[in-house]
Order: structure tokens, then C-alpha cells, then sequence
């Protein structure tokens, strides 16, 4: 039993030699064939690399890039330490690094730096071959002189590709490495999509438009002051019986006839201060039965004069006069605040979608690398058993944790195309030609911490959050109306005056001469009093409910401040308790990596089985999965904190129309 013992740990240590391309002949001959067999099955098979999750301690990150045409495209993946030198690395934790691409975009992969050697002059030949043994693409080429992949994928190269890069030393030692590279039919940046968002999204323009309208309304109120001129053109014919009074006036003519032409053209409106005034001509070609034969239609009158009402108590004064303009000006900015908010909120749903995007694309990869490693355990426990090494027990708890991952993939695949839906949905999409599939979202999500401050933000978020700022507005509106209902309830009394000039003559002509000879004035100036019988019911219940508005707009002030400081101070320490989280579960997913490595180590060696090894496996997937959640919830608090703040759009270098040019 001792012999066999050590017989076991001389197959592993040829195993991990074997990985620096090294092979002790001491060892080799205590070795049986039948063994070794089975100990390079484990061997290749368990060297399959495994991504962990991008998001774990600092320490321990790495960015591997690919330059394109169109930019730089990055993916964050976690690495083991060991995992630059030799072999000995953990097969479930070790680094497989992603690439993504844009089809018809320029590739480039540089790969030296991940078999560096201590010894300078030891320089290995490259080659590269896809996973499964097949020769690269022929749009990837291999340049074994840079140590780089370079290429142009085009449209029928969509697709992963996972790709095998061998080094082989002039000792004859040989490693290799594996890298995932992903050729996508487009790529998604946030700022891309929040960017299609505000051009495209309904709500926004919804919100858009009716700022707009109303923006024009507060432009239409300015039409009071507007002057009309009036003109029009009458004929007009009477024939009556005279009363003795009109028989004696008019040399006892039984009775009177006329047919008379009139003209009239005035300018009318109404000055600031709530007066009106109305500057008229009028005209009269006289033709009756009193005229001689000689002068019937040859009878000209004319008046040329200004009259002005203004009142003194109801209806005077800028204020009054101007109320409908400054109301129309408040509901054109409580409206600019409407679309405001619309557009915070969309973004803000937008930012969160994007998120729940790059995180259902990421659980995918995660639990798919989970089930590949399953279904490759599945395999070697099955060719264990049939050589008789292990119970059938071994080979159905590699198929339950296979089955399990299996469904995990599913759902994943399922939240990953309803997550990609959503965003082309909320910027107003949709293509059933579009393929969901290959359309990735590419920024990940930064955890960097920031002022928590709730006082300081809250202080900004009275000045800039759209629906406290509308609150307000509202509370001047209703102040407004409340001023001009007032003044409704005094009584009526203006002071009216008329100036004009007079002329007669046989011609027109003549008698607009003789009008603006000033010879013949009119004039006239008075007080009109007017007071309701029953005191005003209209008035009294319109201030009444115009009092009602105000309290109503006061009350509604104070929740909006109310809210906004319990929501600023819930949302500043969720900010802050979330990315404490996120520092935790950084170390939980380290120190469930090195448990991982442990449980493999001790697998290797025959101290443990294939359920405790799945099993751990499935532990290190959830918390990283959890570290994945809790990272995007960070995002999703941020993106609250900006928005109660008012600087949400400010912040991710969106904007919308100022208020002060809105209007076409």
C-alpha cells in the first residue's frame, strides 16, 4: 500500500513536469501503462482553462486587449499568480482571456507576454491550431515572429472561436495557452446605446413634444398685446314714417328715406397697465330725402378720434394684466421639468438595462464554461468506470451536475435574449431579423467609490432635481393665479375718454381735410361703475378654489422636499453599503478560488470525488454570480444617486434642449 502511494504521487508530479514539457525517466518506469493512460486523460482533460469572473480582488485582475479598427475592446478576466509561469495552475480557476471583435474590424492579439521565460536567448516557436485540433480560420493568421493573431473577420465569420497557441522551447519544452475569441455582428457600448436612447426612445420625444407645445402656448400669450386692425365696408338703406315731432323737423315730409355708404378702419388693442384703446376713422356717404337733387350723394361726414378704457380697480395694474402670460411661462417650465424627469427616468432605465444585459451575457459564459467542465468530467468518470476504477454512483453524480448546469444554461439563455429585447425595445427597435445572439455589451461595470455624502448631494438636488423644481414652479403658478383671482372680487370702475375730429364736405377727400383742420373737436371723459347684484358669485368661488390650488401646491412642495431627503439619504447609504458588499464578495470569490484549487489538488491525489469537486465548483459559480449581482446593483444605486442628485444626464455626457431656445 506504500509503494502504490507513492507510485500515485510520482504519476501526478510527471504529470505536472509533463505541463513544463519535462519527463523524469526515473519516474516513468514505475508507471504503468494502463495508468499513465488514464492519468493524461485527467490530466488533458482537467487542463482545460476556466474563466472566473472578471470582477475579483484588484490583486489579482487582468486586462487583455485586442486593437481593431474601430477602437479598443477589453475584457477584465481573473487570473491566477501562478498562472504567468509554469504549469501547477489550477485548472477551474486558471485564465482564459476573452476577445471580442466587430466583424470587419481590424484583430490584433499579441500573446508573447503569456509565455514569458526567465532565460531571453530560450525564444519558442509559435504555433496555433483551434481547440479541437482544427487548423485557425483562414481570415486568422498566425505572425510566430511577433507572437501575434491578426485578421479581418467578415459577416460569415460570426462566431467563438476557441483558440490553442503552443510554444515550444529549443530544450523541447512546450506549453500552451487557450483563448476565447468571439467575433460579434456589433458592438455595444453604453454611452452607444444611451446615446440611441435620447434620439430615439418614445418617451423622451413624447416629452419632448409636449414641452414644446407648451413652450409655444407661453409664446401665444404674448398675443394679448398684439394691435388688430379692423376694417369693414357697409351699405344701409331705411325708410320710415315721421312722427309730428320728425314732420316739423324736417318740413312736414310725411315721412324720411336715406341710403348711405359707410366705411370704417380702426387699430384696437390693449397697453400693459390693463387699458384698452381702439384709434378709428370712420366715413358716411349721406344720401336721404332732405338732400336737394343737387347734393343727394354728394354728402360727406368723417371722424377721426382715439378713445381709451382703463380700468382702476378690477382688471388694473402689470400684474393682473400679465397673469396669463407668467402662468403660461410657469407651465412651459413645470412642462421643460416634466421632460426632464422623462428623460432622467429613461435613461436611468436604460443604464439599468444595460446592466441586467452585460450581466445575463456574463452568467451565460459563466455557467457555460460550468457545463463544459461537467460534461468533461461526465466523460472521465464514465471511462473510469468502464476500466473498473469507480462505482456507477461517480458516473450518475457527474451526470446530475452536468443535467444541473445544463438548465442553468438554458435559463441564462433565455434572460440574456429577453435582456437584449429590452434594450432594442427601449429605444424604439425592432428586427426579427436582428440577430440577438451575437449582439454584445461591452463596457463592464467599475466600482469605484464615491462622496456618499447625502447632505452635500441633497443641497445639489434641490437646485437640479426636475420634479422638486416643478413643485416649486407650480407653487409660484397657483401664488399667481390666487393674485389675479383677488383682484377679480373688487368692483368694476374705469375711467373712459374718446378725443376726435369731425368733418363734412361733398367729397371724401375734402372732408378728411376738413377733419384735420381741427375746427370741430369731440371729446368726452367719465367713470363706469359696474357692481354684480348678488356680490360676485363667480369671482368669490373662483378665488376660493384658486386658495384651495395654492394650499394644494404648498403641500405638494413639502412632500417632493420630504422625499427627495429620505430618498437621498436611503439612496447615498445603499451606494455606500453596496460596494462594501462588493469589497466582500471580491475576497469571498479569491478565497473560494483557492478552496476550488485545494479540492482539485486533493481530487488529483485520490482524496476526494467527483461530487465534492462539482460541488465546489457550483459554490465558487454562485458567488460569483453573487459578486456579478452585486456589483450591477452598485451600478443600478449610482445611477439613483445621479438621478435624485439631477445630474444623471450630466454625468454620463447626455443633455436635451434648454428652455430658453425651445421655441421655433
Amino acid at each position: 500500500m506504500k509503494r502504490g502511494f507513492q507510485d500515485k504521487r510520482a504519476v501526478v508530479a510527471w504529470s505536472f513536469d509533463r505541463q513544463q514539457g519535462a519527463m523524469p525517466a526515473t519516474q516513468t518506469s514505475a508507471v504503468s501503462k494502463s495508468t499513465l493512460r488514464l492519468v493524461m486523460l485527467s490530466v488533458l482533460t482537467l487542463c482545460m482553462a476556466y474563466p472566473v469572473e472578471g470582477m475579483a480582488v484588484a490583486r489579482h485582475h487582468k486586462v487583455v486587449t485586442a486593437r481593431t479598427a474601430s477602437g479598443t475592446v477589453k475584457k477584465n478576466t481573473e487570473t491566477d499568480p501562478k498562472e504567468s509561469g509554469a504549469g501547477g495552475s489550477s485548472v477551474f480557476v486558471g485564465e482564459l482571456p476573452e476577445v471580442a471583435v466587430p466583424k470587419g474590424a481590424a484583430f490584433q492579439y499579441a500573446f508573447g507576454d503569456r509565455f514569458r521565460n526567465n532565460d531571453a536567448a530560450d525564444r519558442p516557436s509559435y504555433t496555433a491550431r483551434l481547440e479541437d485540433g482544427r487548423p485557425l480560420p483562414r481570415w486568422l493568421v498566425l505572425n510566430a515572429e511577433t507572437a501575434t493573431l491578426a485578421g479581418i473577420p467578415l459577416d460569415g465569420d460570426v462566431g467563438v472561436y476557441r483558440v490553442k497557441v503552443i510554444a515550444t522551447y529549443p530544450k523541447g519544452e512546450s506549453r500552451y495557452r487557450t483563448f476565447r475569441l468571439e467575433v460579434i455582428n456589433s458592438v455595444l457600448t453604453l454611452q452607444a446605446f444611451l446615446g440611441k436612447v435620447m434620439e430615439n426612445n418614445n418617451e423622451i420625444e413624447i416629452g419632448k413634444l409636449e414641452w414644446q407645445a407648451t413652450d409655444k402656448l407661453a409664446g401665444a400669450a404674448w398675443g394679448i398685446y398684439e394691435p388688430v386692425l379692423t376694417a369693414s365696408v357697409k351699405r344701409e338703406s331705411n325708410h320710415l314714417l315721421n312722427t309730428i315731432k320728425d314732420r316739423y323737423n324736417q318740413g312736414y315730409a310725411p315721412e324720411y328715406s336715406d341710403l348711405n355708404n359707410l366705411w370704417n378702419a380702426s387699430i384696437e388693442g390693449l397697453t400693459p397697465f390693463g387699458a384698452t384703446y381702439r384709434f378709428g376713422y370712420d366715413t358716411k356717404q349721406l344720401q336721404n330725402s332732405l338732400q336737394s337733387n343737387d347734393v343727394r350723394g354728394l354728402e360727406y361726414s368723417s371722424f377721426f378720434g382715439v378713445t381709451l378704457t382703463q380700468p382702476l380697480l378690477k382688471g388694473a395694474g402689470f400684474a393682473v394684466t400679465n397673469t396669463n402670460i407668467r402662468v403660461a411661462r410657469a407651465n412651459a417650465d413645470i412642462a421643460y421639468q416634466g421632460y426632464r424627469q422623462t428623460a432622467v427616468e429613461s435613461v436611468a432605465r436604460a443604464i439599468q438595462l444595460y446592466w441586467q444585459c452585460y450581466g445575463a451575457q456574463e452568467k451565460l459564459r459563466m455557467r457555460s464554461r460550468s457545463m463544459e467542465i461537467a460534461a468533461d468530467m461526465l466523460k472521465l468518470n464514465q471511462k473510469r468506470y468502464d476500466a473498473g476504477k469507480i462505482d456507477y454512483t461517480a458516473v450518475m453524480d457527474a451526470e446530475s451536475g452536468l443535467r444541473l448546469r445544463q438548465a442553468l444554461v438554458a435559463a441564462a439563455e433565455q434572460t440574456e435574449l429577453t435582456a437584449k429585447r429590452n434594450l432594442m425595445s427601449l429605444y424604439g427597435e425592432y428586427s426579427s431579423a436582428v440577430n440577438l445572439v451575437s449582439l454584445r455589451a461591452t463596457d463592464a461595470p467599475e466600482c469605484q467609490q464615491v462622496d456618499t455624502d447625502s447632505e452635500k448631494r441633497l443641497i445639489q438636488g434641490y437646485k437640479k432635481f426636475p420634479k422638486y423644481l416643478s413643485a416649486i414652479r407650480a407653487v409660484e403658478r397657483e401664488k399667481m393665479r390666487l393674485a389675479y383671482a383677488k383682484n377679480q372680487l373688487l368692483p368694476q370702475l374705469d375711467i373712459k375718454g374718446s378725443y376726435g375730429l369731425n368733418g363734412l364736405d361733398n367729397s371724401y377727400e375734402n372732408t378728411f381735410d376738413r377733419a384735420w383742420e381741427k375746427n370741430y373737436i369731440s371729446w368726452s371723459v367719465g367713470l363706469e361703475l359696474k357692481l354684480p347684484l348678488f356680490g360676485d358669485i363667480k369671482s368669490r368661488y373662483e378665488a376660493s378654489a384658486a386658495r384651495l390650488r395654492k394650499e394644494e401646491s404648498l403641500h405638494r412642495l413639502d412632500m417632493e422636499k420630504v422625499e427627495l431627503a429620505n430618498q437621498m439619504e436611503i439612496v447615498a447609504g445603499l451606494v455606500s453599503r453596496v460596494y462594501s458588499q462588493v469589497q466582500n464578495y471580491e475576497r469571498v470569490v479569491f478565497l473560494n478560488a483557492e478552496l476550488l484549487r485545494a479540492e482539485e489538488m486533493r481530487f488529483r491525489i485520490g482524496k476526494s470525488d467527483i461530487r465534492m469537486l462539482l460541488g465546489r465548483e457550483e459554490d465558487h459559480l454562485k458567488v460569483r454570480e453573487s459578486l456579478l449581482d452585486s456589483r450591477l446593483a452598485y451600478q443600478y444605486a449610482l445611477v439613483n444617486l445621479y438621478a435624485l442628485e439631477g445630474s444623471l444626464l450630466e454625468h454620463y455626457g447626455l443633455s436635451i434642449a434648454d428652455n430658453k431656445h425651445g421655441r421655433r
